[in-house]
């Protein structure tokens, strides 16, 4: 049996696998807490792009807003957008927020499982992630208290590499997909993790899935080369 599919194993746990990742996700919020800073954080600038894009009119002369339009770019705007309209903004970013926690424990759990076999080691690693002050490449927290592309572009990054080592090349594809969008530089680091896989562990790779992320990454590469040349290499439009 797929040891990722199992809910219930009373020689691991009494409680599904789902509330342990539920679990994690409440003890992150609560270990590393949440904040929607319009002031000093990635908020000041994300939100009145988010409310110029809903309302075209509404700060239109702003210069913040005439330098970052078409400079900063991510799918987590349009989704934030489409929330925006229902509810207030803030409300949109904290849902989002725990949508992106919740993702985070999902992916990690799946991929310790998919490394380990085991279930325990998966909720274990889930937990340790969870409430941790990991950082990676760039020096980003893994766990961040802020809502950011990078935040929610991780998890789905995670289910890309964990589709590519079970040998899944079709939801690999839409997984690092969605991670492109939400965030293009978070999408090349995991197609590049893809593809160092690939060349050193050839055998944990279907051929024709690594030739496809080999070309996926000169793609996207040659796009983000020329995206920075159009728009003078602004360091936020890549953040």
């Amino acid at each position: 049996p797929d040891p990722v599919e199992e809910t219930r194993d009373p020689r691991r746990s009494s409680l599904p696998v789902g509330v342990w990742i539920a679990l994690a996700a409440v003890f992150s919020v609560l270990r590393k807490g949440y904040q929607f800073d319009g002031y000093y954080s990635d908020d000041a600038v994300q939100a009145p792009l988010i409310l110029h894009r809903i309302h075209p009119e509404l700060l239109a002369n702003d210069p913040l807003i005439g330098l970052i339009v078409g400079r900063y770019q991510s799918g987590l705007f349009d989704l934030v957008a489409l929330l925006a309209p229902v509810i207030e903004i803030h409300v949109a970013y904290f849902v989002l927020f725990l949508i992106a926690r919740v993702l985070a424990c999902v992916a990690v759990y799946r991929l310790a499982v998919t490394l380990s076999g085991s279930s325990l080691a998966g909720v274990l690693s889930t937990f340790l992630v969870a409430g941790s002050a990991i950082s990676y490449f760039g020096g980003i927290n893994f766990v961040e208290t802020i809502l950011t592309p990078r935040g929610l572009a991780l998890p789905l990054g995670l289910f890309g590499l964990n589709a590519f080592l079970r040998r899944r090349p079709g939801a690999m594809a839409l997984w690092l997909g969605a991670c492109l969008y939400v965030h293009p530089v978070s999408g090349i680091n995991f197609l590049g993790a893809i593809a160092f896989c690939g060349v050193f562990f050839p055998a944990s790779a279907p051929r024709k899935a690594f030739y496809a992320v080999l070309a996926a990454l000169a793609l996207e590469i040659l796009l983000i080369a020329v995206w920075t040349g159009q728009i003078g290499g602004d360091a936020h439009a890549l953040r």
